[in-house]
């Protein structure tokens, strides 16, 4: 536990008033400074109860979770927590390993860029082992985690990883060249996206998937048209899913809001949720109309939240009883989609479901929860 006090000493700096009290000779004066400390020293108490619940799910069984605790500690930006993400470096999840290394070069600490480097340089199979089934499962997950490596080493270096992404496109395995091909069209290297492009014409479903997922992650403007297209002639579900994440990307394009619309009356679940998430995002009044329909009339708890999103950013004033059931779900996704609406409220109406979320059983919950009241308390404390 010794290791953790730092954090708990830095948010306190953070969150605690520089303010003097005042010589309030009025009864109302000193009852308002009164309220202003309690408040202050509630905020405090609660910043401290956010910033442990992050630090505890470090040691979490989920891999998944430690990894999640590790990136919302980079996001903070508080760097007390360096000691506690250099103890992850050592983590028996590589996953870990990257996330923490990648929150830490975040806060300043560049030595942690290493980590990801050694993992990405460690290529499988290298040594002349008798190839089994096993083995070929080891490579595989070997390397799907240098995949995420080399993700992360995009995200830190930018534009500063194009040398190294070439080199990998020389990689032994496919999947490698692929994901640096991926992360070369992500940084804007025009002559890697006709090759996903060309993959959305192919007869094998499998590769259409692929090239939609890829060209999703790509996330770029240049496959705005030759994706609605292919969404048109597209006749698989999984396929079409994996389309509707690239419009979800790419925000507020108003070119395939007629395709968003026609789509959130599909008979398929997913893809009315995914289609109404899209439209949320787009300003228009064929869309105000459309998010009225799906809000008044829609029985799936996921959907309403999402047209809910889309009224909301028309100017709408939200209806706080729709959150309360969907924070109370069993379903974490829907817990995630009500907490990104609350983000955008103000803290007398946010705070309070952000409390509750504290305490949901879904750890991932918790965390979105306990990283937004930091971040808000925090900016509460600049803006003084």
């Amino acid at each position: 536990m010794k290791r953790f006090i730092p954090l708990f000493a830095v948010l306190f700096f953070v969150l605690s008033s520089n303010g003097t009290q005042a010589n309030g000779s009025s009864l109302s004066l000193a009852t308002n400074n009164q309220l202003n400390i309690n408040e202050e020293t509630k905020n405090k108490e609660l910043g401290k109860k956010a910033l442990l619940l992050i630090v505890k799910e470090m040691k979490n069984s989920d891999s998944d979770i430690r990894m999640l605790s590790c990136e919302i500690l980079g996001r903070i930006g508080n760097k007390a927590a360096i000691k506690v993400l250099k103890n992850s470096l050592k983590d028996i999840s590589k996953h870990v390993q990257i996330s923490s290394a990648e929150a830490l070069y975040k806060l300043g600490d560049k030595t942690a860029l290493k980590v990801i480097l050694d993992i990405i340089n460690d290529i499988p199979g290298k040594k002349p082992i008798l190839n089994t089934p096993l083995l070929q499962m080891k490579i595989i997950s070997k390397n799907k985690i240098r995949e995420r490596a080399i993700e992360a080493i995009v995200k830190i270096l930018d534009d500063d990883a194009k040398n190294l992404l070439y080199k990998l496109k020389a990689d032994s395995y496919p999947a490698i060249r692929d994901v640096a091909a991926r992360q070369l069209a992500r940084l804007g290297e025009d002559r890697e996206m006709p090759n996903f492009i060309y993959a959305l014409e192919d007869e094998d479903e499998a590769i259409r998937y692929e090239a939609a997922l890829s060209l999703s992650k790509i996330c770029s403007s240049a496959s705005i048209y030759p994706l609605k297209l292919a969404l048109k002639k597209e006749t698989s579900m999984r396929v079409k899913i994996a389309i509707l994440d690239f419009f979800l990307c790419i925000k507020g394009k108003k070119v395939f809001m007629e395709d968003m619309i026609k789509l959130a009356s599909s008979s398929n679940a997913t893809i009315r949720f995914k289609s109404t998430l899209a439209l949320s995002n787009i300003k228009d009044k064929k869309v105000l109309r459309k998010m009225n329909e799906i809000y008044s009339t829609g029985k799936d708890l996921g959907i309403q939240l999402a047209a809910m999103k889309g009224l909301i950013n028309h100017g709408k004033t939200p209806e706080t009883g729709i959150l309360n059931s969907a924070l109370s779900s069993n379903d974490t996704e829907i817990k995630l989609l009500a907490l990104d609406i609350i983000k955008g409220f103000d803290a007398a109406i946010g705070i309070p479901f952000l409390k509750i979320a504290l305490e949901n059983k879904d750890p991932q919950v918790r965390l979105e929860a306990a990283q937004q009241i930091v971040k808000r308390l925090s900016k509460k404390r600049n803006k003084k």
